[in-house]
C-alpha cells in the first residue's frame, strides 16, 4: 500500500495573550507601549503518524488534546509551526458545522460554493447534484436560504457534498452526532461504500463505537501529544485508562477481566479484549412517557476496592438517583447490585437492565427458548425483539463463539433468587449501534407505578463469563 498522507514531528504553535485589562484606557496604554505579554501554547508537538491508502485512521481524545487541529493541518487550512505534513490527492472535508457555507445563499447555491472551494467545475457538481440533494433529504428546501435551516439540516447537506465529490481522502469531524439516528445511519453506510472503492478516510469523533466499526487503526491524543497508536480496541482502552481519573470514570480490574464504568455505561474486557460495544451494560427507566438511560445521569464515585465499582447517578430532569456496586469474584464472575433511590413520590412504569454486545455472537437462549441472531440491515432503525415468549425468567444468555482467527467466551446474566419479575429479552440494535443485546425488562403492574420517597433494592444478580 501506498501512503497518502503522512506526519513527521508535526507541531502547532498559538501565542494566547496571558492577560486582559480591566479597561479600554489601560489596553491601549498597553498596546502602544508593548507591554502585551504573551505565551507559547503548543496545540500539537512531535506528532508523528501515516495513513495508508484506502484506510480509515481514527482520531480520538479528550477536548482540547488537538484532534480538530490535527484535521485542520490535514486540509490545509493551518500550517505546521514544526514538522513536516505530506498529502498525496483530493481532500473533501467536513470539519466544523457551517464551514464553507454562506447563510444568505440558499443550500442549491451552497453546493456550487463548495465545489468552487474544493476546485470542482460547475459541470462535474451538475452530475452529482441530484443525488447530493437526495441523500441530503432537502428536496423542499433546496432553495430556502440557509440561514433557516437547521443545524441538522446543515449537517446532512454538508455531508453530502464532502461524501459525493470526486475526492480521494475524506476528513470527517465530529459534527455527525448533530444529526438525528436514520441520517447516523446513512452517513455510516455511504463512509462503508467509500471505504469499498478504495478511499481514504481520516475520522474524528467521541462515538467509540463508531470508530470502532468503521477504524481500521486509531491514535489517541492527549494535551497535544500523540501517546497511542494501533488497533481500535486497544487504543479506545487506553483512551479510557486515560480518562479514569475524570469524574464519572471508574475502573475495576482483577486479570483477567477488567471493567470500565464511564457516565453510566460498563464496557467489559476479558485478556485486553473488549466483549461489550456501543453503550456496553446500561440501565433505563422509562417515567413520564421517555425513557431516562443511566447515560443521561451525572455520575459521582464513592471509595472502593481496586476490583470494585461503587457509584451514584442522579438524572437532571427525574427526581431519581441510582446507586450501583459491580465487583468482579472470581476472575470470571461480576456481580452487579442496582439500587433506585426516589427523591420525590415518582411514577415509573418499566425499567430495565440491558448488556450490548459483538455483533459476532449468533445464538441466545433464554430458560424457555434459544436462537439465533438475524444479521442486522443497514436499514435497520429500531431495535428488534427476537425471543418470542416474553414471561418472567431468571436468566439470559449468549452461546461462545469460536472462529480462525477470534473466539468469543459464552456469557450469561442470572438473577438472584428474590428478583422473580424480569423479562429476558433477546434483540438485535439499530445499524449504527450494531450490537446483539441481552435486556432483563420489568413492567411495573398499572397500580403499582409509583413510588414514594425513599430507597428500593431493584436488582441483583450475576454475569457469568464462561471459562475457554
Amino acid at each position: 500500500m501506498s501512503k497518502v498522507i503522512e506526519l513527521r514531528n508535526v507541531g502547532v504553535m498559538f501565542r494566547l495573550q496571558e492577560e486582559r485589562e480591566a479597561t479600554l484606557k489601560e489596553s491601549l496604554f498597553n498596546l502602544i507601549r508593548g507591554r502585551y505579554r504573551y505565551k507559547d501554547f503548543w496545540a500539537l508537538r512531535g506528532v508523528s503518524s501515516q495513513v495508508e491508502k484506502g484506510e480509515t485512521m481514527g482520531i480520538i481524545g479528550e477536548n482540547g488534546s488537538g484532534k480538530t487541529t490535527l484535521l485542520k493541518i490535514l486540509a490545509g487550512i493551518y500550517q505546521p509551526d514544526e514538522g513536516e505534513v505530506s498529502v498525496r490527492g483530493k481532500i473533501s472535508a467536513l470539519l466544523e458545522l457551517g464551514a464553507g457555507f454562506h447563510e444568505e445563499l440558499t443550500g442549491r447555491e451552497n453546493i456550487y460554493l463548495n465545489a468552487s472551494i474544493l476546485g470542482i467545475s460547475r459541470e462535474k457538481i451538475s452530475k452529482v447534484y441530484h443525488q447530493i440533494v437526495e441523500f441530503a433529504e432537502l428536496e423542499r428546501f433546496i432553495d430556502t436560504p440557509l440561514k433557516n435551516y437547521s443545524s441538522g439540516m446543515k449537517v446532512r447537506l454538508g455531508f453530502a457534498i464532502a461524501a459525493h465529490v470526486d475526492c480521494d481522502i475524506l476528513l470527517v469531524d465530529e459534527v455527525l452526532a448533530v444529526g438525528d439516528e436514520a441520517f447516523q445511519g446513512k452517513c455510516y453506510e455511504k463512509i462503508e461504500e467509500m471505504k469499498r472503492r478504495g478511499a481514504t478516510l481520516v475520522f474524528v469523533s467521541h462515538d467509540m463505537n463508531a470508530v470502532r466499526r468503521l477504524c481500521d487503526r486509531v491514535i489517541l491524543l492527549h494535551k497535544g501529544r500523540l501517546i497511542e497508536r494501533g488497533g481500535s480496541r486497544q487504543v479506545i482502552q487506553r483512551y479510557f485508562l486515560t480518562m479514569s481519573r475524570q469524574r464519572g470514570i471508574v475502573v475495576a480490574e482483577e486479570k483477567p477481566l477488567s471493567l470500565v464504568f464511564h457516565n453510566g455505561r460498563i464496557s467489559i474486557y476479558l485478556d485486553n479484549k473488549e466483549l461489550t460495544r456501543a453503550a456496553g451494560l446500561y440501565s433505563s427507566i422509562f417515567a413520564h412517557e421517555i425513557w431516562h438511560d443511566s447515560s443521561q445521569a451525572i455520575w459521582n464515585k464513592e471509595p472502593s476496592p481496586s476490583n470494585e465499582i461503587v457509584v451514584n447517578g442522579k438524572w437532571r430532569r427525574l427526581p431519581v438517583v441510582q446507586h450501583w456496586r459491580l465487583k468482579i469474584e472470581d476472575h470470571r464472575t461480576i456481580y452487579w447490585e442496582v439500587e433506585m433511590e426516589c427523591l420525590n413520590e415518582t411514577s415509573i412504569k418499566e425499567f430495565h437492565l440491558s448488556l450490548l454486545l459483538q455483533d459476532s455472537y449468533s445464538r441466545w437462549f433464554t430458560p424457555f427458548e434459544e436462537g439465533e441472531f438475524s444479521p442486522i440491515d443497514s436499514t435497520e432503525v429500531e431495535w428488534i425483539q427476537l425471543n418470542h415468549l416474553s414471561k418472567a425468567g431468571n436468566m439470559i444468555g449468549v452461546k461462545g463463539v469460536r472462529g480462525d482467527s477470534f473466539q468469543l467466551p459464552g456469557i450469561t446474566i442470572v438473577l438472584d433468587g428474590n428478583y422473580t419479575s424480569f423479562i429476558p429479552l433477546a434483540l438485535n440494535t439499530d445499524f449504527v449501534n450494531n450490537s446483539r443485546v441481552l435486556q432483563l425488562l420489568q413492567v411495573n403492574n398499572p397500580d403499582s407505578t409509583i413510588y414514594q420517597r425513599g430507597r428500593y433494592p431493584i436488582f441483583k444478580g450475576r454475569i457469568i463469563i464462561e471459562a475457554e
